[in-house]
């Protein structure tokens, strides 16, 4: 419970309240520019993605136990770091840092909740692990728009800053070393792999494709939306709630792909959820309403949620006794994320918010068309 649910519902809200807190305290230090927003998300991008990639190459190498404990003893100062300085460039570099330090803990933490285990055991465990950070992504929006309302946005940091401490302490006392046996986890999940189905490979190319095109959107959606929203009025207990309903439809996802398999290795499953985040897109660009704001922000959930738990499940089954796949997860999300941020950056300085979104609808029907490209190419090869 605690290994599985409790340390990353306690991670998830951190890092949920952080990207909350962090656009709105940049905004407040009198930056108002969407391309210096987009840059501090872009920052913690470009370091967090490619370290995840190394990590996967490095996974045999590292001690998870070790790898983790790191991490959660660094977290607090870095947490304390956005509390105390009150200039954007300094912010900007603590972006860096937690995207080098959250590099060794997510694909680390992924991969030792799955090692030895079989597919079905896998999807469990990987939906539980899901459940927790994404539970704690609905209550952290609410808690962090409420804090900020009520009270200000340092007391958000604070908060965060005293739960790193019960994260760090939770991560001392339950991850144990029987945890991290690499080697040996890995060796065992690679026979288990050679009985998977031929199209394997198949889904999870069109995952990461998939996976990486939804958090185009998210970039824009984490660092973005907020300028977008306080331009068109609405107060931060709003944009929380908001970011709180997408939180809750990504765990009303969760719990049905825990108990329903049919999803896997199903191409159509795959297609509907994207033409799912395309329909919340286009309700983003023709509506100021916050009703309809809502409907859209649930769409946005669905799709996220559905190609996240793809990725990630496709990923955990196709290690190697070489390399972990979880950490290409990672970097595949957050390259995502980079580039929409950067893209929505520019295209919202020059056109508008709208022009952001659009962008995100283009971007999707591309990978769309590539993913169908790729299908006909394994149609072909005999493969489908």
């Amino acid at each position: 419970m605690v290994n599985i649910f409790i340390i990353p519902f306690i991670y998830g809200f951190i890092g949920t309240s952080l990207f909350i807190a962090i656009p709105l305290r940049i905004i407040d230090l009198g930056v108002s520019n969407p391309f210096i927003l987009g840059l501090a998300g872009s920052v913690f991008s470009i370091f967090y993605a490619p370290l995840c990639i190394i990590q996967s190459f490095l996974s045999n190498r590292i001690n998870k136990r070790t790898a983790i404990l790191s991490v959660s003893i660094i977290y607090p100062f870095i947490i304390l770091g956005f509390l105390l300085f009150n200039n954007v460039p300094t912010i900007i570099v603590l972006c860096g840092l937690m995207g080098i330090v959250l590099s060794m803990f997510w694909p680390t933490y992924q991969s030792h909740i799955t090692i030895k285990l079989d597919p079905a055991q896998t999807t469990h465990n990987l939906q539980g692990f899901s459940i927790g950070w994404s539970s704690a992504g609905v209550i952290g929006c609410f808690v962090s728009g409420l804090i900020i309302s009520c009270i200000n946005i340092k007391m958000l940091f604070i908060l965060n800053l005293i739960m790193s401490f019960i994260g760090a302490y939770l991560v001392a006392r339950h991850i144990h070393n029987k945890l991290t046996d690499p080697i040996i986890g890995c060796i065992i999940q690679n026979k288990q792999n050679k009985n998977n189905p031929p199209q394997s490979k198949f889904f999870l190319i069109l995952a990461w494709i998939g996976v990486f095109a939804a958090f185009f959107s998210m970039g824009i959606i984490v660092w973005l939306f907020p300028k977008f929203a306080i331009d068109a009025g609405m107060s931060p207990l709003i944009i929380g709630s908001l970011r709180a309903v997408l939180g809750i439809f990504q765990v009303v996802i969760f719990f049905i792909l825990r108990s329903n398999h049919r999803w896997q290795y199903s191409f159509s499953h795959l297609l509907s959820s994207e033409l799912i985040l395309i329909s919340g897109l286009i309700i983003l660009i023709f509506s100021c309403n916050v009703i309809w704001y809502t409907l859209a922000f649930a769409l946005l959930g669905i799709t996220v949620g559905f190609l996240y738990s793809s990725s990630l499940f496709y990923s955990s089954q196709a290690r190697s006794e070489k390399m972990e796949k979880t950490g290409f997860h990672e970097a595949i999300v957050w390259s995502g994320v980079l580039l929409g941020t950067l893209m929505g950056g520019i295209t919202a300085k020059i056109f508008s918010a709208s022009g952001a979104y659009f962008t995100c609808i283009i971007f999707m029907i591309i990978c769309i068309i590539i993913q169908f490209a790729i299908r006909f190419r394994y149609k072909t090869q005999g493969v489908l």
